[in-house]
């Protein structure tokens, strides 16, 4: 599937020796987490590696949980020339570069984008309430599985007491198999959520009803829960970027069922929609792809060659970008809405602010696309058609 061969390189080794190189980590590269205290290796036969490892512009963490239970982890490295796939097994770290097409046609072959067709699928869940359906789902699928070794099957009693136990196995355990612990580890949820307070706005949906003996399920409630417990997979992805002078955080998730597909979106409600096998590819190309450059770590004994060889202390540097920063704090603008982009919420609400007034999610950040999605020709300025394939970007 891939031209380019594989490289892999022991992690320890790698900052020291790409200084060697005078190649040096950028902000972004910490997320890597390759040990600045290494020993120098052997050089690696394309020196190009040490660039995607060490200034990379995107990386992009995708985690996929399958209905089989299977599991697949990948990590793509974006720069200016180019992708690659990044693993990691213990002190070794494995590189394949990539062209922009076969990373798209990777990303669409695992999550098995092409027989995707949007429906009108579209709602809006408090994050108590989307967790309660969660919790609902691990119920009904361990109520299957204890009955199935018992051979013995009785009627699954729904109550709080039952999910606030699913939520305690869940954080004990951790085991990825199951809806809570995926979704709590996707959403970094790291507290119990209020069931009470999520049943009672499934009430007022319809989508459940109150019995002597607990909780019981409507027709409506019934089918949305079979959606989420009977996923096909499950994917969610972390992108981090340089952007706006700060490293912004990108995070989606997309769960399938048979040939639908709905995105999600998480603030204080969670956001889904179905989307199409298109705008999916869309989305995921925008989220891999590079941002603006991000500042390079240098350490504090490098001497800096500026222009015409002039050579400045790194420490005088500091010192000097130190008083800059305090002098543009001074002159900082008191109103900060004046020069605020409005911007509007998948809810519908038009918003200044960098979260929405209304559900609380975050405000989207764009990014200009960087190279052709059609032929994966890097894109040459702001150029607004590929000048290898004509297609417009």
């Amino acid at each position: 599937m891939f031209k380019e061969k594989t490289v892999t390189l022991n992690k320890g080794t790698i900052i020291k020796s790409s200084e060697m190189l005078g190649i040096y980590p950028n902000e972004l590269s910490k997320y890597l987490n390759f040990p600045i205290d290494g020993e120098p290796g052997d050089i690696a036969e394309d020196e190009k590696i040490y660039d995607c490892l060490l200034q990379p512009q995107n990386l992009t963490f995708f985690r996929m949980f399958y209905h089989d239970t299977s599991m697949l982890f990948a990590t793509t490295i974006a720069t200016r020339e180019g992708f690659a796939l990044y693993g990691s097994i213990d002190e070794l770290a494995t590189i394949k570069p990539v062209t922009g097409v076969e990373l798209d046609d990777f990303l669409v072959d695992f999550m098995g984008l092409s027989q995707v067709v949007e429906t009108k699928t579209k709602m809006t869940l408090s994050r108590d309430e989307f967790f309660t359906i969660l919790a609902i789902c691990d119920c009904m699928n361990r109520f299957f599985y204890e009955s199935m070794v018992i051979h013995q099957m009785e009627e699954l009693v729904l109550t709080v007491d039952s999910f606030s136990e699913e939520y305690a196995i869940a954080s004990e355990v951790n085991d990825l198999r199951w809806k809570l612990p995926i979704f709590s580890e996707l959403f970094d949820i790291d507290e119990e959520p209020d069931f009470n307070s999520g049943l009672k706005q499934m009430k007022k949906k319809n989508l459940i009803s109150f019995t002597d003996d607990g909780i019981e399920l409507t027709k409506e409630g019934y089918e949305l829960v079979e959606y989420v417990k009977d996923a096909t997979l499950t994917c969610g992805s972390d992108s981090f970027f340089y952007s706006e002078d700060q490293i912004q955080h990108i995070q989606y998730v997309f769960m399938s069922f048979g040939n639908q597909l709905w995105l999600m979106e998480m603030g204080e409600s969670v956001n889904i929609g179905s989307i199409s096998g298109e705008k999916a590819r869309e989305i995921l190309q925008m989220i891999v792809s590079p941002g603006e450059e991000v500042p390079t770590i240098i350490p504090n004994s490098i001497v800096i060659d500026i222009n015409e060889g002039e050579e400045v202390n790194l420490e005088i540097a500091q010192e000097e970008s130190e008083t800059m920063k305090i002098i543009k704090e001074e002159t900082a603008v008191d109103d900060v809405s004046i020069i605020k982009e409005s911007w509007k919420c998948t809810c519908g609400t038009d918003n200044s602010g960098n979260f929405c007034k209304k559900c609380g999610s975050k405000k989207p950040i764009t990014k200009e696309p960087s190279f052709c999605k059609y032929c994966g020709e890097p894109r040459k300025s702001k150029a607004k058609f590929c000048h290898k394939c004509g297609q417009k970007f």
